[in-house]
């Protein structure tokens, strides 16, 4: 009897861990479960296993409570360079034409080092592209390291680490990247430290990719050793959110074990010594739609493998009221005919989204500008502003930022009192490079709302990236101010879905990451 109890409850706290962290504890792993659970109970003040899983189960699962089991449940074993042959193929076979495309495009080329550990990963790469400098003379890149561990983030930040982490890194490594901090104590080298942003960031959540967690368009991402460690179906899961994530031909590199679950239709296979590297096929690549009053760059991704669907609220255009005396004195049969017309409009708008959503990004374009053509030759009728942003949306994801650009800047003149479509223009120009533009923009929309949640935090990062770090504090200050007045389940607009509590989270660490 008390077996099946015992049982019941490691089944149940299995069941929960999978659903918060996503990690998968099978029967015949309980045992690495009770040994973590153990040492979570002391540390949370529980008298014994039993009590902690009772207290877990009996009651909502606070913060606190999660960072602790996830630090007693992950594994922190890693080190600098492991699986070299990875960063041989990364060095020699993909930064070279990669560096090429990004300067052609006037690109800083993106890195994502998920479930980076304590760390040791994102610095290896930092350390491969500094070497990289005869390809790669600019010093614009970007490397976003994310983990679910806060106690392995922070010790990453710190940069020191010990003998048994550089036990794999060859002389040139330790003698060019590291100095030396008393007995069996190396640290980082500084300018490296400053390269990476690191970041809480758990794979189960759908906070990826999004420009909000800036998950979108990365050009490499290291995902290794974690795969491992999910049941089949979250690991299709992150596997998609992963495709999603990359930028066309953009590289997936996962642990040497886990080549064999990647099968998806979207990442072909490459092989190179020691090493099995995945790339993102640009001819098949789709996007996921937005809504058009609350669009992002990139929408959180279903999480099942259905096709592929928005997991924004869906969007329905509103009803024009009609407010002025003019439209009331119509005739009735002018009346019906400009109703038709605000009809068919809208249906457009909706099959212009429905081909956006289903990746089909040149029939959208078509639908948009035939649109917007039709109110430019009608007397008295104005172009739909929401349908300037869908398409300046639409040619962003194809890679067509200036088109964007052009047309975002149309719906801010169609529309110069709607903030969200100052902040689409803004990720525009950033995109671009465009960082001082892009500031501008931004802060109009905080003119235009003071409580827009995403723009203080987007603001925080443009000027971050200038160097204005007291500026980036205060609007990182200023986003969490806002957001600590909503519930933690509240959907924060324009942020494709992401919710108040995990934004939270994020502006907290890149608070601390200052």
């Amino acid at each position: 009897m008390a077996q099946n109890i015992e049982n019941n409850l490691f089944a149940r706290l299995s069941e929960l861990i999978q659903k918060k962290i996503g990690l998968f504890f099978p029967k015949e792993r309980w045992h690495d479960l009770e040994r973590g659970v153990r040492a979570a109970a002391l540390e949370l003040g529980f008298e014994d296993t039993t009590s902690c899983i009772q207290g877990l189960l009996g009651s909502p699962v606070t913060k606190v409570q999660l960072d602790t089991l996830v630090a007693h449940l992950t594994v922190g074993e890693t080190f600098f360079l492991r699986d070299e042959s990875h960063f041989n193929a990364l060095q020699h076979q993909i930064l070279p034409g990669l560096f090429e495309k990004c300067l052609k495009k006037g690109q800083a080329p993106r890195f994502w080092s998920a479930a980076c550990c304590t760390g040791e990963e994102p610095y290896t790469i930092a350390m491969i592209i500094d070497r990289m400098k005869p390809f790669w003379t600019q010093k614009d890149y970007s490397i976003l390291a994310t983990d679910i561990n806060s106690r392995f983030l922070e010790k990453a930040r710190k940069g020191i680490y010990t003998n048994w982490s550089l036990r794999n890194a060859p002389n040139w490594m330790v003698e060019k990247y590291f100095t030396v901090h008393g007995n069996n104590r190396f640290e980082v080298e500084k300018g490296l430290q400053k390269s990476i942003r690191f970041t809480n960031l758990n794979l189960v959540d759908p906070v990826y990719p999004s420009a909000v967690t800036h998950t979108e368009q990365v050009n490499v991402v290291f995902c290794r050793n974690v795969l491992m460690y999910f049941n089949q179906t979250l690991r299709e899961t992150v596997i998609e959110r992963l495709s999603w994530a990359l930028a066309d031909d953009g590289w997936l590199f996962v642990g040497p074990s886990e080549a064999a679950f990647v099968n998806h239709p979207n990442l072909g296979h490459t092989r190179y010594p020691g090493a099995i590297i995945f790339q993102k096929q640009a001819a098949k690549n789709k996007v996921q739609g937005a809504d058009l009053d609350n669009s992002s760059w990139a929408a959180p991704l279903p999480a099942s493998q259905e096709k592929p669907r928005s997991s924004l609220p869906t969007w329905r255009p509103m009803p024009r009221p009609e407010t002025s005396p003019v439209t009331k004195a119509v005739r009735p049969a002018e009346t019906r005919d400009r109703s038709m017309e605000l009809c068919s409009t809208d249906q457009m708008l909706e099959k212009a989204l429905e081909l956006v959503e289903s990746g089909k990004y040149n029939e959208a374009t078509e639908c948009l500008l035939d649109l917007i053509s039709r109110a430019d030759t009608r007397a008295g009728m104005t172009p739909d502003s929401r349908a300037m942003a869908l398409l300046a949306r639409t040619y962003a994801n194809m890679g067509k930022l200036e088109e964007a650009r052009k047309w975002g800047g149309k719906a801010v003149e169609a529309d110069k009192l709607n903030p969200g479509h100052r902040y689409l223009l803004a990720t525009v120009y950033e995109e671009l490079g465009d960082a001082v533009k892009a500031a501008d923009l931004l802060q109009a929309s905080l003119f235009l709302d003071s409580r827009f949640v995403l723009a203080h935090f987007t603001l925080g990062n443009t000027v971050k990236k200038q160097g204005k770090s007291n500026d980036a504090r205060r609007h990182f200050k200023n986003a969490l101010s806002l957001l600590l007045d909503l519930d933690t389940d509240a959907v924060i607009p324009h942020s494709g879905g992401m919710t108040a509590g995990r934004l939270t989270e994020i502006v907290r660490s890149m608070i601390l990451g200052d």
